[in-house]
């Protein structure tokens, strides 16, 4: 299931798979456990002994072959990215790794070899928790083991279920949000359901539980929130095949009994393993997405390898008769140490730079986020302005920065000009969030919650300082202005998002004027932004002959004519001055998005780097001189 999702087989919420294998580990592992401390039995170095042999020589036999792909074909950047989740596959930690890489579907994670390995981070994590756990209820409450377990589950799912909309990827991520999967099939475990004795019900029960998960995995895509609530329906369904798989015979049962789905089920770890750096590797081995018979013949070889590892891999070492629990522990332990040191010799070589030419290494790099003041950007606590990001010259702040990372991304620039005309000022930004107090800010169907409470206390800032006099709001407008990027913005009486932009932006205004000591704002439009990473096109251009395309300045204005239109309605006075960025970068009439020396202006498809700020800077500095120098200009309080 999570094959067919991820090579694009037609099963868009095929992720549920790794839900479905969570209630089955959980009813498994549980009942193993259980079974062994009711007897008295239970040994936790047999335990753990059976789970490595269970599943690190497959693991580390993967990890070491896609090691040796992966510096064959991944660029500097992506090998040393490849190293770092090495190290934390080896650790056990890769889904707080790739938690902190971004979201699960973003583009940076799809081309990550080893991003699969987060589910069974979670897993070997639940076998850390689970027996210590259990060996302590059966010591002090040894009749409260089904109750604990279903506290657990009720507890967790509660916890998912409540945080899911507002920080989805921690949710999606973490163990302690999963437990509930794990727990529900430990619940089954613990404590077995009455059998089903009705042949008629149970056939039901059992095509009620398959529906459960097969509905999901072909109703399901990447807006779905998920997991919470919605992963208790192939949760549930899995509970319910287990239920009626122990009652007796259904034809689900025969179904699923068949000799091909019993052979995918003896390899299913295996194929789990092999088929995520297989498709990943060859992507980055070809510079582009993969038609359909590439990607049969992928998924073709990806069952060829799984069978190869569990035939000679998998069951071998799952056999303490062929395999000593010696020459487990000695060959685990040294592929460990062997793939821990390969992981820190990548990462001191830079990614081992010198297998490409130098145009090609600086292209590379120049993927890399811009790392300049990184602590001015996405606030956890609350803005105040002892703590809010200084730029520009030393003295009293009188101006602030206000916006999202497009805004960040000016901020080298904003730095120099402000400083080369002696201001002194705050920066305050947030990704993903534009600066609209009054506007609701959703990303792919999901509320943005931070958005609402950094706009709340920007303004707190705003109104209780009495010096901020000029403001300059920044942000990606174009994309919060369109609905087909993702975003959407919602203002009270507003019904689209190119209407909550205009209505946003005179409601913020007039509060502005009303509550605050801003006198001027300036609105720096946003830079052009292109369908593609701008340095990855060029690394395609230069290794694969792909061609780099262009972007005109009609092509830009008309993509730009929503959110221009919104701030064209509030410059009518010296209260407003508007900086279009796309007026320097499309000087020529087609828009440049690399210098003289053919190094990109971007680190991706629209934020601009060091060398976009650098620039960009004169204009920046021309429109802020106009607008700071024209002390005779209208007051903000003074326009219609």
């Amino acid at each position: 299931m999570v094959l067919l999702f991820h090579y694009g087989f037609g099963v868009p919420g095929g992720y549920v798979g790794v839900d479905v294998f969570f209630v089955i580990s959980g009813f498994l592992i549980t009942g193993i456990i259980t079974r062994q401390m009711e007897k008295g039995e239970f040994s936790f170095l047999e335990f753990y002994e059976r789970r490595a042999r269970r599943i690190l020589p497959a693991l580390f036999v993967v990890l070491i072959i896609s090691s040796i792909g992966a510096l064959f074909v991944l660029l500097p950047s992506d090998l040393e990215r490849f190293a770092k989740s090495l190290i934390a596959s080896l650790l056990s930690v890769s889904n707080f790794w790739f938690w902190s890489q971004g979201g699960y579907f973003g583009s940076a994670s799809e081309m990550a070899p080893l991003l699969h390995t987060w589910s069974l981070a979670v897993e070997e994590q639940f076998y850390i928790a689970l027996p210590l756990a259990l060996f302590l209820v059966y010591r002090w409450a040894p009749r409260h083991v089904f109750s604990f377990t279903a506290g657990v589950t009720v507890v967790t799912f509660i916890a998912a279920a409540f945080f899911v909309s507002t920080r989805t990827p921690e949710v999606f991520y973490f163990s302690p949000f999963r437990a509930w999967e794990l727990s529900l099939g430990g619940l089954l475990a613990v404590r077995r359901p009455p059998a089903v004795t009705s042949k008629f019900h149970r056939q039901w029960i059992a095509a009620a539980g398959l529906l459960l998960v097969v509905v999901p995995a072909v109703a399901f895509n990447e807006e779905t929130l998920f997991p919470g609530p919605s992963a208790a329906l192939p949760c549930l369904g899995t509970a319910l095949l287990i239920w009626t798989g122990m009652s007796g015979d259904s034809v689900v049962r025969r179904i699923l009994a068949t000799r091909l789905l019993v052979l995918v089920g003896l390899i299913s770890y295996s194929l789990y393993l092999w088929h995520w750096p297989i498709l990943v590797l060859a992507k980055h081995a070809v510079g582009q997405d993969l038609g359909l018979v590439s990607r049969l013949v992928l998924g073709g070889l990806a069952f060829v390898m799984a069978f190869l590892s569990w035939k000679f891999v998998e069951t071998p070492f799952r056999n303490r008769g062929r395999t000593s629990g010696r020459v487990l522990w000695l060959s685990t332990l040294g592929a460990g140490a062997a793939l821990a040191v390969a992981s820190g010799v990548t990462l001191s070589n830079g990614g081992f730079e010198r297998r490409f030419d130098p145009q090609v290494v600086t292209l590379d790099r120049a993927r890399a986020r811009q790392a300049f003041r990184t602590e001015c950007i996405d606030y956890r606590p609350r803005v105040e302005a002892v703590s809010a990001c200084k730029i520009g010259a030393a003295g009293v702040p009188t101006l602030l920065v206000w916006g999202d990372s497009y805004a960040h991304a000016m901020l080298p620039a904003l730095d120099t000009a402000l400083k080369n005309l002696g201001v002194a000022a705050l920066f305050v930004a947030e990704s993903g969030c534009p600066p609209l107090p009054q506007a609701v800010v959703s990303w792919k169907g999901r509320e943005n919650w931070r958005c609402q409470q950094f706009n709340r206390d920007v303004m707190r800032l705003l109104t209780d300082s009495h010096r901020l006099e000029h403001l300059v709001l920044a942000a990606a407008w174009n994309a919060y202005a369109a609905e087909d990027q993702g975003y959407k913005l919602r203002v009270a009486g507003s019904d689209t998002s190119e209407d909550s932009l205009k209505r946003g932006l005179v409601e913020l205004t007039y509060d502005l004027g009303e509550q605050t000591a801003v006198e001027r704002i300036v609105f720096i439009g946003q830079v052009p932004s292109y369908e593609w990473s701008i340095p990855t096109r060029m690394l395609d251009a230069n290794r694969w002959d792909v061609a780099l395309g262009s972007l005109t300045r009609e092509a830009w204005r008309a993509k730009s004519e929503a959110s221009h239109a919104a701030v064209r309605g509030l410059v009518g006075s010296g209260a407003f001055q508007f900086i279009d960025p796309s007026e320097w970068f499309c000087r020529s009439g087609v828009c440049q998005y690399a210098d003289q020396a053919n190094l990109p202006f971007y680190w991706d498809h629209g934020h601009i780097n060091s060398r976009g700020s650098a620039f960009i800077l004169p204009q920046l500095e021309q429109g802020l001189r106009k607008v700071l120098a024209d002390q005779g200009a209208i007051s903000l309080r003074a326009s219609p």
